[in-house]
């Protein structure tokens, strides 16, 4: 028999655009639809009025506490989530769902596909789509752009930690704690989404600063991952200490000229890092991937600056870290 499928999405200052979302979704009928609002400051009320959406404000707590309120009010086994800003694809319920059928499959992720064709997230859904090529069917990671969950193992685990005010590595965290209660993760490619992705370097940067800053709350939980998993090794995670080392010893290069040549070293060793991906890129979509590689350079420098903020607040002054959650929404890294 079938199992029933509620789908949750949270949101926050949508604007119109989750109207898309709504949409495409009510063509694959699922059993129930969960709007979660994250108390936006923008108006929402055009949502109440939509037929065939359960609508639910909570108090501003970030997505995972919007989910987490998905989830509880949820009556379906199957809760699958997508983000306010994506589109799903055809048959995109029916493809993320199939594979419940066993009961060690504790979650399926799906992909992205990029909805705006200009360079940058051009760029970025190229990244993205040279991460998943690497996939095996079972993976350690499902981001909840695209994702779906038994309702039992949600609950099993704990649901999301509310800890992770911002959209970002909850989904990390929460595959990681079920597959350490034992159950398997799948990847199902044609399960995809079409995403607005960042169209400026600065909005991209920003994005990249943030992801840094809550992967430092993440790696502080669960250690054995900063090695990397299968969507992001090693080579993320030594590529902020490189650009660490660019900075200081360019710094230091008035005073040895030795140190010249140490940075630009470490620079050409942050080059190098790039030059597989940058091919995977050329080869589907001509010269232009080349540009990946400057824009992985400078990515290098904002992980740094993340990394550096998330550790100083979420090792040394916890207290401050809503006061830091209320000045990244300020400057619009929220």
């Amino acid at each position: 028999m079938m199992k029933k499928v509620s789908v949750v999405i949270p949101t926050y200052n949508p604007g119109k655009r989750i109207l898309k979302t709504i949409g495409a979704l009510k063509k694959q009928s699922p059993y129930e639809m969960i709007v979660v609002d994250d108390r936006s400051e923008t108006d929402t009320s055009f949502l109440k009025s939509i037929m065939g959406i359960k609508f639910i404000r909570c108090s501003h707590g970030g997505a995972a506490k919007a989910r987490n309120v998905g989830i509880k009010a949820a009556k379906g086994e199957i809760i699958a989530f997508i983000d306010d800003d994506c589109i799903p694809s055809e048959n995109w319920l029916k493809n993320i769902t199939r594979h419940f059928k066993t009961p060690e499959i504790g979650g399926v992720g799906g992909a992205y596909r990029t909805e705006n064709k200009s360079l940058i997230p051009w760029l970025i859904g190229e990244e993205i789509a040279y991460r998943h090529s690497k996939y095996d069917r079972f993976i350690e990671f499902i981001g909840t752009y695209s994702a779906a969950f038994p309702k039992k193992v949600l609950e099993k685990v704990g649901g999301f930690d509310e800890d992770f005010k911002h959209a970002d590595s909850e989904d990390n965290d929460l595959s990681y704690r079920i597959r350490r209660a034992g159950y398997l993760l799948v990847f199902e490619p044609r399960a995809y989404v079409y995403h607005h992705h960042p169209d400026t370097l600065i909005k991209y940067m920003k994005n990249q600063m943030r992801r840094a800053y809550w992967r430092v709350l993440l790696y502080k939980k669960h250690k054995s991952k900063i090695s990397g998993d299968k969507y992001s090794g090693i080579r993320d995670f030594v590529q902020a200490p490189i650009a660490f080392f660019i900075i200081l010893f360019s710094v230091l290069s008035p005073f040895l000229q030795d140190f010249v040549f140490l940075s630009l070293s470490f620079l050409v060793l942050l080059i190098l890092m790039q030059i597989k991906e940058s091919c995977y890129m050329i080869r589907r979509g001509g010269l232009k991937g080349i540009l990946i590689i400057p824009l992985n350079v400078l990515r290098a420098f904002a992980w740094l600056f993340g990394v550096v903020w998330g550790s100083i607040l979420f090792f040394f002054k916890r207290d401050k870290e809503v006061q830091t959650f209320k000045f990244l929404m300020k400057m619009r890294i929220y």
